[in-house]
């Protein structure tokens, strides 16, 4: 039977694409699988996996024949709708109602993310300022302090001061208004004390402490203002108000779409169409990434939407017969989690296809600009953004804009 089973398979393959073996039949033929187990669990005696397995060779090769084939009718059939699952759940296909109710309902995830991000803007901001110009005036103060005479570390007060007021700079983010009353504490203990004071003096220890604290509080401003801006730049790669979609799915789509209209100033609807005329067939390993990256969301995609089949037909049905209340609980725990994951699972397989996305504009925009608008090779930037907008304005109803064509040479 397996011989047969792998000829057959062979066969059958030549028919379809490997896209379609992994982003249609495989999410099929997971849920498929899951809800054939569900059934032997909830009705052992009127179906069992085991007793199908344990019956004769040529009946069980006759079920496994109808069942694969069923199972490839059934993705076949359902492959065409799976752009339709994706719009579906970026929200672009949602009705008009639920697009907006969920949005609205993301309003304050935005403003606290808008709230954050401007906190963490005036901390950059507030450290950059202190390394641009405080640095040079701690360092300006302790050469003051090296040059008194006689060389003197004399002010234990102002050193200890600036030690406790260093000390209050606890972790990596912290108050803007202490570390500012900790610089200003420094330099006027850097202004009353040596920091080189030779070996044997007698306020040698008070010279040493200072200068560790010295060369501390400089590494803490530097620290702080990369981590802020460490965070700022993490903040800001998430989008911008414009890109709040109803989902996370539409969001991780919109951060692809916006790299086109921010870097060529182009829609990316009618940039990308005509990239896919300039781009070559599936060759080379950079056209089989992209064409994995997108069978990746299609996998993703219809495996979450199917899976939701598996709690919104067994829990209702099992709770009607109340045979299995095991499996009812188990159904109904296990499926938030599982969804979950494969929800987040669509989002970074939209991101990692964005990724592919992004390179495949870097590599073809010319290409999509030359041969097919057929728009002379632009020298900057700028100017091929000039072409983008006159042929954007070109393509409105009732305009007339001049578009000059550049015919390749006979």
């Amino acid at each position: 039977m397996t011989s047969m089973f792998n000829s057959i398979l062979t066969t059958v393959q030549g028919y379809f694409s490997r896209s379609f073996w992994f982003a249609s039949f495989l999410p099929v033929a997971l849920v498929a699988a899951v809800h054939l187990i569900v059934t032997s669990l909830a009705y052992p005696g009127r179906f069992a996996i085991k007793d199908w397995v344990t019956e004769s060779l040529s009946q069980t090769a006759s079920l496994t024949m109808v069942a694969f084939f069923g199972l490839i009718v059934f993705a076949y059939t359902v492959s065409p709708f799976t752009q339709m699952v994706r719009d579906l759940l970026d929200g672009s296909a949602l009705p008009d109602w639920l697009h907006d109710l969920l949005r609205m309902d993301r309003e304050t995830e935005w403003r606290a993310y808008a709230g954050k991000l401007e906190s963490i803007k005036l901390m950059r901001n507030s450290f950059e300022q202190m390394e641009n110009e405080k640095i040079d005036a701690i360092h300006t103060a302790a050469d003051s302090g090296n040059a008194l005479a006689p060389p003197s570390a004399g002010r234990k007060d102002l050193i200890d001061d600036a030690v406790s007021k260093l000390n209050a700079l606890s972790g990596l983010w912290p108050n803007v208004d202490k570390a500012q009353t900790a610089i200003d504490s420094m330099i006027e203990a850097l202004k009353k004390n040596a920091t080189d004071l030779p070996d044997g003096h007698a306020e040698k220890a008070n010279s040493v402490a200072l200068e560790k604290a010295k060369a501390e509080l400089i590494f803490k401003i530097q620290a702080v203002r990369l981590e802020a801006e460490y965070r700022f730049r993490r903040l800001t790669s998430r989008g911008h108000r414009i890109d709040l979609l109803p989902t996370s799915v539409g969001d991780a789509r919109r951060n692809v779409e916006r790299y086109s209209e921010d870097v060529y100033g182009v829609d990316f609807d009618y940039l990308w169409t005509r990239i896919q005329l300039v781009m070559p067939e599936r060759e080379g390993a950079f056209m089989q990434g992209l064409g994995d990256a997108q069978s990746q969301v299609n996998f993703a995609a219809l495996t979450f939407v199917l899976a939701l089949s598996i709690p919104l037909v067994w829990l209702p049905l099992l709770a009607l017969e109340g045979n299995a209340p095991w499996l009812f609980l188990a159904i109904g725990l296990l499926s938030p989690p599982v969804l979950y994951f494969l929800y987040n699972l669509v989002v970074q397989s939209q991101l990692v296809f964005g990724e592919m996305v992004r390179a495949a504009i870097d590599m073809y925009h010319i290409d999509a600009l030359t041969k097919v608008m057929r728009q002379p090779k632009p020298a900057t930037l700028q100017a091929e953004r000039a072409l983008w907008e006159g042929l954007k304005l070109a393509s409105q109803p009732l305009n007339t804009a001049s578009v000059y064509y550049e015919h390749p040479k006979a």
